[in-house]
C-alpha cells in the first residue's frame, strides 16, 4: 500500500513540475517565433508605456514584465487612430451611421392654447336707448347665422324716426346678427335698458382660431413673424394643424419670462376649441441645406467636439468637428456639423467614448488644432464671398493637417484679409486657423497661380550657389519690411535677370513655408517709377519700419556698431514669416 502511495505521489509531482515548464514556456515567456501554433512575436513593450521597446522578455523601468506584442497586433503609424478586432467591435456594441446631407431650419417647441379669433368678432349695441324685448339669444355658445333676429328694442318714438320697424306704427327696433359664427360674450337680458354705450353681445366666426404660444427666452432670437406653425392637441390624436406666426408680442411676462406668439389656424371643420391645450413646434420658413450626424455621435468636452471616424474595416480615429443647430430641427435627435465632416463619411454613433478613450486623442487633437505658428494650408476654388458677413465658401480638396475630405466649407475671416486678386471661380490658396469658438478662421488667401506675392527692388549679383542677391521695399503681402537678402529661385533663366536694374519678383511659398522667387522681369518706367531699394549691406530707417509682432529667432551676431546701434545677423529660415536664412542688418 505504501508504494502504491509513494508511486502516485512521484507521478503528482512529475504532473506538476511538467505543468509548470509549460506554463512557463508557452505563457509567461512565449518563443520569438510562434510557428504553426500562433502567431509571430514582434517584440516586447512596456505595459504603462507603449514607446519602451526591447526584442526579448524583461522587465520595464518600473519594474514590470514586458508584454509581447503579436504580428497583426502593432500599432498603426496614426497615434490616435485604434485598431479593434470584429470580436471587439461586436462585444462592446459599436454601431456607426452615415453624415448625410438634409434641409434643416431653426424649430421652437413650445406649448400653447387656443382663443377666439379676435379679428373674426363682431360687437353688438343698439343705436337707441330702450328696454330689451323678445331676447332670442339666451347663453353665451349660442350659434348665429348672418341676418338672424337677435332681441327688439322698445323706445321713444322721436328716437326712432330713422329707424327700421316692426309694423308701421309699432314701437319697436329689431336687432339683428351682423354675422355668423357664436355668442362669446352676452350683455343684454330680457326688459334691461339699454343704451349705446352698452355692449348686447359678442359674435365670433369659429372658422378660424388662434393659438396664444409662449415662446422661451432662450428662443427669442430665432423667431421670426414668417416661421410654420404646427400644434398637435392629446384630445385629437394623429392630428397635425399647420398655421403661421401672426403676429409676435413686444413684451415678455416678467415672471415666466416668456414672449406671447400668437398664431393663426384654420378651423373650417370646427374641431379646435377655445381652451385647448397643446404643444407647438415652430419651424423657420427659410430652409439651408447641411451635412447633420445623429447628436449621440458627438463628443462634446468644455474645450472641443470631435466625432470618432470608422477608416477601415476595424480601425477608427477622432476628428474635431464644429457643430451648429442641434435636436432643433426636422424629426429631431440630429446635429448640424458646421466645418470638420462631408457628406458620406462614417461616424460612430454607439461606444464612442470607449473608442475614444482608447485613442492617444492628445496627439491626434494637436495635429488637427492649427494655429498661427502652424497654421493649415489648402488649395480649392473659391465658390462665394459674403461681404456683409465677412466670409467666403471655398470647395477644398482633401487637408492633410487636418484629417479633412475634399468638400465646401464657409469659413470667416480674419479683419485685413484681402480679396482684391481673387474672385468666386478662381482657385485660391489658403492658410486657416482654428479660433476659441472652435471654428476654423481663414487668414490668407491668394491665386493659386502660383504667385504668393510680388515686391520690386535691385538684383546686385547672383550668387555663387545660384542664389539671387536683391535689394527690396517692404513687401506688405507678406509683412516684410525693405531688407537685403539672398533668395532662392526655382524655374529662372538667371543668365537674363537684369542686374543693377529695378526689377518686379514674384514670391511663391515653397517647402516648410520658405519664399522662392519663381519670376523676376525689369520694371517699367525705370528708376523714375522705383522708389530706391537700399544697396546691399544697409538697412531700413528702423521708425519706418512696420512694427511686426515679437519672434525669437535663433542666428549669431557678426558684429555689432556701438554709434548706430545696429548688429550684422546671420540667421536661420523664419517658417512664421517665410523668410529664407540669411545675413543683414539689425536694429539693436
Amino acid at each position: 500500500m505504501r508504494g502504491r502511495y509513494a508511486a502516485l505521489s512521484i507521478f503528482a509531482l512529475g504532473a506538476g513540475l511538467a505543468g509548470g515548464i509549460a506554463i512557463e514556456r508557452f505563457y509567461i515567456a512565449p518563443p520569438m517565433g510562434g510557428g504553426d501554433d500562433g502567431p509571430k512575436v514582434l517584440y516586447w513593450v512596456a505595459p504603462m508605456d507603449a514607446n519602451f521597446r526591447m526584442d526579448n522578455p524583461g522587465k520595464s523601468p518600473m519594474g514590470m514584465d514586458l508584454v509581447p506584442v503579436y504580428e497583426g497586433d502593432e500599432p498603426s503609424g496614426d497615434p490616435s487612430e485604434v485598431t479593434l478586432s470584429a470580436r471587439e467591435v461586436n462585444a462592446i456594441g459599436v454601431r456607426t451611421a452615415v453624415s448625410r446631407v438634409e434641409a434643416i431650419a431653426p424649430v421652437i417647441e413650445t406649448v400653447g392654447f387656443v382663443t377666439y379669433d379676435e379679428d373674426a368678432t363682431s360687437h353688438v349695441h343698439a343705436r337707441i336707448e330702450g328696454w330689451v324685448e323678445d331676447l332670442r339669444v339666451r347663453a353665451v355658445g349660442d350659434p348665429v347665422r348672418a341676418g338672424q333676429p337677435l332681441f327688439e328694442i322698445y323706445g321713444p318714438r322721436q328716437e326712432r324716426d330713422a329707424m327700421d320697424r316692426v309694423g308701421a306704427a309699432a314701437e319697436y327696433l329689431r336687432v339683428t346678427a351682423p354675422q355668423s359664427g357664436v355668442v362669446t360674450s352676452l350683455g343684454a337680458s330680457d326688459g334691461m335698458y339699454l343704451q349705446p354705450g352698452t355692449r348686447a353681445m359678442s359674435i365670433t366666426d369659429l372658422s378660424s382660431v388662434w393659438v396664444i404660444a409662449d415662446v422661451f427666452e432662450r428662443d427669442i432670437g430665432r423667431l421670426t413673424k414668417g416661421m410654420q406653425a404646427e400644434a398637435r392637441f392629446e384630445p385629437l390624436p394623429g392630428i397635425v394643424f399647420e398655421g403661421a406666426v401672426d403676429y409676435i408680442y413686444p413684451m415678455l411676462d416678467p415672471k415666466t419670462r416668456t414672449l406671447s406668439v400668437r398664431l393663426r389656424f384654420d378651423n373650417s371643420a370646427r374641431t379646435l376649441r377655445p381652451n385647448m391645450y397643446g404643444t407647438i413646434r415652430l419651424t423657420d420658413a427659410t430652409m439651408r441645406d447641411a451635412v447633420t450626424v445623429p447628436s449621440e455621435a458627438v463628443i462634446r468636452t468644455g474645450r472641443a467636439e470631435r466625432v470618432i471616424l470608422r477608416t477601415g474595416e476595424g480601425t477608427f480615429r477622432p476628428r474635431l468637428v464644429t457643430t451648429g443647430l442641434r435636436d432643433g430641427f426636422g424629426t429631431g435627435g440630429r446635429t448640424e456639423i458646421v466645418q470638420g465632416l462631408a457628406a458620406g463619411e462614417e461616424v460612430v454613433a454607439s461606444a464612442q467614448f470607449l473608442i475614444d478613450s482608447e485613442s492617444a486623442l492628445s496627439a491626434g487633437t494637436t495635429r488637427m488644432a492649427p494655429t498661427d505658428v502652424e497654421p493649415a494650408m489648402g488649395k480649392g476654388v473659391l465658390v462665394s464671398h459674403d461681404p456683409a458677413r465677412n466670409t467666403v465658401t471655398i470647395r477644398h480638396d482633401d487637408l492633410p493637417s487636418l484629417d479633412w475630405p475634399a468638400m465646401e466649407t464657409k469659413f470667416a475671416m480674419r479683419n485685413g484679409v484681402r480679396l482684391d486678386r481673387v474672385a468666386p471661380g478662381d482657385d485660391v490658396r489658403f492658410t486657416l486657423v482654428r479660433g476659441a469658438d472652435n471654428l476654423l478662421a481663414l487668414t490668407k488667401i491668394g491665386s493659386d497661380d502660383g504667385v504668393d506675392a510680388t515686391g520690386i527692388g535691385i538684383v546686385h549679383a547672383v550668387t555663387p550657389d545660384g542664389k539671387l542677391n536683391l535689394s527690396h521695399d517692404p513687401i506688405a503681402a507678406l509683412a516684410w519690411p525693405s531688407m537685403t537678402m539672398d533668395m532662392p529661385v526655382r524655374g529662372v533663366d538667371l543668365a537674363g535677370v537684369p542686374v543693377d536694374t529695378p526689377i518686379e519678383f514674384d514670391l511663391s511659398e515653397g517647402e516648410g513655408g520658405l519664399y522662392i522667387v519663381v519670376g523676376v522681369r525689369a520694371r517699367e518706367g525705370g528708376m523714375e517709377a522705383m522708389p530706391m531699394a537700399e544697396p546691399k549691406g544697409t538697412a531700413t530707417d528702423p521708425e519706418k519700419m512696420p512694427d511686426p509682432e515679437k519672434m525669437e529667432v535663433s542666428g549669431t551676431i557678426n558684429t555689432i556698431d556701438p554709434e548706430t546701434g545696429r548688429a550684422n545677423i546671420t540667421h536661420g529660415p523664419i517658417a512664421a514669416i517665410g523668410m529664407p536664412g540669411q545675413s543683414r542688418l539689425a536694429q539693436c
